[in-house]
């Protein structure tokens, strides 16, 4: 609700985005905010819910089902969640903003690497390292594995938007024109795979 009262603000600003330079970085720095709350919202949310099933783990366990479609169950709800909320947010920010369709497509390619990584680290730690018995969130969110879960994502989150950050500059830095050029594609798309590559790794 803040982020998008912000966002819904931003023109009030009155900054000259394409005379002052600032025409890529602010929208920039509007996907490192929405990764950043996304990391922490999944950590909170997302993390705990294979622990949550510690009371009915035996009812699970005669379930004629695959234990892995569980967890791809819990991927897919979180997915849908997190996708949600950030494309809603990355579509205002670009709207206000003006933004360039091209970077508009990027940072929602990236915004969905970014959210399939933090679901499959959520998703993948929280099976890896639960906490059973446990039944208040927070703690479990609070634990030895949610703390793991949590510097994963920021370092994930970091990561990823070190390359965009690199395309971004790049593409400032080049011409008055706000097409990227190849390199900075293949640093864009590096990270959305790499996003994509970790997400799976973990699950």
């Amino acid at each position: 609700g803040l982020l998008v009262l912000y966002l819904t603000n931003m023109p009030t600003l009155r900054l000259e985005f394409s005379s002052s330079g600032w025409f890529l970085i602010i929208p920039f720095l509007n996907l490192c905010a929405v990764s950043l709350i996304l990391a922490t919202f999944t950590c909170r949310f997302v993390f705990p819910l294979v622990s949550l099933e510690g009371q009915k783990l035996w009812l699970m366990g005669v379930l004629p089902m695959r234990r892995g479609r569980i967890l791809k169950a819990k991927f897919a709800f979180s997915m849908t969640v997190t996708l949600l909320v950030a494309f809603s947010s990355m579509s205002l920010a670009a709207y206000m903003l003006h933004l360039d369709t091209v970077w508009t497509f990027i940072h929602l390619a990236v915004t969905f690497g970014v959210c399939f990584g933090l679901c499959g680290f959520s998703v993948g730690l929280g099976a890896r390292v639960p906490l059973f018995g446990q039944s208040n969130v927070a703690r479990i969110a609070n634990g030895l594995g949610g703390t793991l879960n949590l510097l994963a994502s920021v370092a994930l989150v970091a990561m990823l938007l070190g390359g965009v950050g690199v395309a971004t500059w790049r593409c400032r830095n080049l011409s008055s024109n706000t097409v990227p050029d190849m390199i900075s594609l293949a640093f864009c798309a590096a990270s959305i795979l790499s996003g994509i590559a970790a997400g799976l790794y973990a699950l």
